[in-house]
């Protein structure tokens, strides 16, 4: 558990889990900042270094709805005929990816390198683009300096979207964040306020 009661897994490296685009990827962990209502994420490599990340309400939606999409672009959810179908092999996929993942042990946050400093980076648009067959990269953009690009296997998405998922209820934003069967439909421009 890291600050503010946070989420972190270690991501196993299994059919090309989440990388950085040059070092390894070790972590990730998710808060709930309630002071600044905004989520921070913190991402460690295995060579020591660690980026942290403000994530907004909106920002967190837009990223939701930006992952599931990568996730319906898999070879075996586009081609199910039906909606149902699609959220079906969507579950089946998160269930697994789920199963493989370390939720037990602690984030690893001493002796950090922070290449892009101690203060968080306030996101404040993504980019994603299809790196391979079931490889996705997502970048987080902030307002002023470097954007922090992540390259993530469809596995990966679906482990992040799990912490996510859980964090995004402790903050009780209200966003229908669910990757079950019932739904993977990202929030609809009513939802959202």
């Amino acid at each position: 558990m890291g600050r503010g009661g946070g989420f972190a897994a270690e991501v196993r490296r299994r059919r090309g889990c989440l990388q950085w685009p040059v070092a390894k990827l070790h972590q990730f962990n998710f808060s709930y900042q309630s002071d600044e209502d905004r989520l921070f994420l913190r991402v460690n490599t295995h060579d020591g270094t660690e980026t942290r990340l403000w994530l907004t309400r909106r920002i967190s939606r837009l990223l939701w709805t930006l992952l599931v999409r990568r996730l319906e672009t898999a070879p075996e959810v586009a081609a199910q005929a039906t909606p149902q179908a699609k959220r079906s092999v969507v579950a089946f996929k998160r269930q697994a990816a789920v199963s493989n993942a370390n939720f037990k042990k602690t984030y690893e946050d001493k002796n950090k390198v922070l290449p892009l400093g101690e203060a968080p980076l306030l996101v404040t648009k993504l980019k994603a683009g299809t790196v391979g067959s079931g490889t996705h990269s997502i970048a987080f953009v902030p307002k002023d300096g470097k954007e922090v690009a992540l390259t993530m296997s469809d596995d990966a998405i679906l482990t992040f979207l799990h912490l996510f998922s859980q964090i995004v209820k402790k903050a009780r934003w209200g966003l229908p964040l669910d990757l079950d069967d019932k739904s993977t439909a990202a929030p609809s421009p009513e939802q959202i306020m």
